[in-house]
């Protein structure tokens, strides 16, 4: 580059060889006058339309089963989830592979309709024993959610239970919790008709 060149110049215009502009008196005219003039030289805004589809990876359930596992140690404690009945959830959550987890987005739009009130964003585990199965519902943000099959040889005795998490309180309960708040909701709601 010449010296000096930055000391004569207040601007440069680059074009590619193949490109049909042609950098004539007349254009740069134009670019001048929109540079100079009180014309925005930017063109007319617009918002844009996004169409688009999320995919997960099957692998990514893994990070459901993850949560599931460690409220299951938060509330029977850590003897009761290193009972060999979970060994099979605890290898694929550190080796991936198949388990029975799968995106259920009916479990989120339910609890959302339902009289649960639970709190804007929050995530919710919801641990439900049946027979000897132990299933979870892992709800992130009231909308991504995924239910799994934690056990199929349920160690011992477990009633319904669950925690949640009010990220926007900085509080976290006991789904039973949730349930009595919600119900103290639908009673208050009752009197004042």
């Amino acid at each position: 580059m010449a010296r000096g060149v930055e000391e004569n110049y207040n601007c440069f215009l680059a074009k590619h060889p193949e490109n049909t502009f042609e950098l004539n008196e007349a254009n740069l005219r134009k670019i001048a006058d929109a540079l100079l003039g009180t014309q925005d030289p930017r063109g007319a805004t617009y918002t844009p339309t996004v169409h688009s589809e999320v995919k997960f990876h099957p692998d990514q359930l893994r990070v459901f089963g993850k949560i599931a596992f460690n409220v299951l140690a938060y509330i029977k404690g850590e003897e009761y989830v290193l009972s060999p009945a979970f060994d099979p959830l605890r290898l694929w959550i550190t080796r991936g592979g198949e388990f029975q987890a799968r995106w259920h987005r009916e479990i989120g739009d339910y609890f959302r309709q339902g009289l649960l009130k639970i709190p804007e964003k929050a995530h919710l585990v919801m641990l439900k024993p049946h027979k000897k199965l132990l299933m979870a519902s892992v709800i992130l943000y009231n909308s991504m959610s995924v239910t799994l099959i934690m056990t199929d040889q349920l160690p011992g005795p477990m009633d319904l239970d669950g925690m949640v998490c009010d990220w926007k309180k900085n509080e976290e309960f006991r789904f039973l919790d949730l349930i009595a708040r919600s119900t103290e909701t639908v009673i208050e709601m009752d009197e004042d008709e």
